[in-house]
């Protein structure tokens, strides 16, 4: 049998095998030849006769197959060999080729000089040489292998003495198989708090429950509109019930409701006030703005702000170059590279993707994407930074005005 993945084999063994192989396919061929002939003759012939011919060249046939059975095996197995011995030459070659680079970068400095890189690189050229001639001659044993292989599989699926084709490729490494994931611990589940409303009544209690006051508001369910409001804890906090209007337009003054109130009809409508009651007067203490002030909320932007606003990029500002970018995304990416929404060309020190101006309600900002030379606001460097219009801005040495139009 031929020796499997060794190259250092006899030369004379791969043909003489190769030829005895094809002998044998030849002979099975052959008999099989006289078995489809015997066939087409049967109407010329007394069956019996027909039968036997038949018959025989069936059995010399299937004794063939016998043979054919281990050569085959010593076939597949000779390219097997073949290729492990093709790969060798390949790895070797791809070595000696990264030596030759070696020597190439030695004698591109002054390492070497021109008569010793000639000397050890002419014995590497002849290694690449003789590594590509050896790669061809191993590729044309496979191929005569493979065509034998090749005619006797067509041969044996058309007598039906192969159930299947022989395989002269290589069996594919097993796919390893994935690690099971591990199993996630359930996460558990926090007890639900006590819900402080006791089922079928209308308290409702507000605050702080770490300490702070707590407000109990209590609906009368008997029908009428009163709400009494107070501390649960009785801190001393001065309680009211107040009847609920139809018209809330209603006044209080020191001694009471105004002449103009409207009156409490009953007694379950009266009207409890504690000490604290709104002045006589409505603008007593109050900040009262103008039609045209904007409201601000705890330092928060001007409600009139809260609206769309227009913003522009000039690049290259007052030059014959000067180009204008409307700002009208809420993401606008600056860049070298093409699908950014402003490109910036022939500027070697901006990154491919360098910044980004956003707009975050009506205001907007700038963030640098970490980028090689970084983005500058005003000459200084950032990270990100609000813009309130007028900014000169740096990309690489591009230089950008941040103008808000509204």
């Amino acid at each position: 049998m031929f020796p499997a993945h060794q190259e250092t084999a006899d030369p004379m063994e791969k043909p003489e095998l190769l030829s005895k192989f094809q002998a044998k396919v030849d002979e099975f061929s052959r008999y099989h030849a006289f078995v489809e002939k015997a066939q087409a003759q049967a109407d010329r012939f007394a069956p019996e006769v027909v039968e036997k011919v038949i018959s025989e060249n069936k059995e010399k046939s299937l004794k063939v197959v016998e043979d054919l059975i281990p050569l085959t095996v010593d076939i597949v197995e000779a390219i097997d060999g073949l290729r492990a011995a093709r790969d060798k030459v390949e790895s070797d070659s791809a070595e000696s080729s990264m030596r030759m680079q070696e020597l190439e970068l030695r004698h591109a400095i002054g390492e070497l000089d021109e008569d010793g890189f000639e000397k050890e690189a002419a014995e590497l050229r002849g290694e690449v040489d003789s590594a590509k001639s050896r790669i061809a001659e191993i590729d044309e044993e496979i191929e005569s292998f493979t065509t034998a292989v090749d005619g006797w599989n067509e041969l044996g699926m058309k007598a039906g003495v192969l159930a299947a084709p022989v395989s002269t490729e290589p069996e594919p490494e097993p796919e390893p198989e994935p690690e099971p994931e591990p199993e996630l611990e359930p996460v558990p589940v926090p007890a639900a708090e006590e819900d402080p409303l006791v089922e079928g009544s209308d308290d409702i209690l507000f605050g702080d429950h770490d300490g702070a006051d707590i407000v109990e508001i209590a609906v009368d369910d008997e029908g009428g509109d009163d709400i009494a409001i107070g501390p649960a804890d009785d801190m001393g906090v001065h309680a009211e019930r107040v009847t609920i209007q139809d018209d809330l337009s209603v006044v209080f003054d020191d001694a009471g409701p105004s002449d103009d109130a409207p009156q409490a009809d009953s007694a379950d409508e009266e009207i409890l006030l504690g000490e604290d009651v709104l002045p006589d007067d409505d603008d007593a203490g109050l900040d009262i703005l103008g039609d045209d002030e904007p409201l601000e909320l705890d330092g928060a932007e001007p409600v009139n702000d809260i609206k769309p606003r227009r913003a522009v990029l000039l690049q290259s500002e007052s030059s014959p170059d000067e180009q204008v970018h409307p700002v009208t995304k809420d993401v606008v990416s600056i860049g070298r590279g093409r699908d950014n929404d402003i490109q910036v060309r022939n500027d070697s020190k901006v990154s491919r993707y360098h910044c980004k101006i956003y707009r975050r309600g009506p205001n907007y900002y700038i963030e640098d994407n970490k980028s090689a030379n970084g983005s500058l606001v005003n000459g200084e460097l950032i990270t990100e930074r609000r813009l309130f219009g007028g900014e000169e801005i740096i990309v690489g040495e591009t230089f950008f005005r941040f103008r808000i139009m509204d």
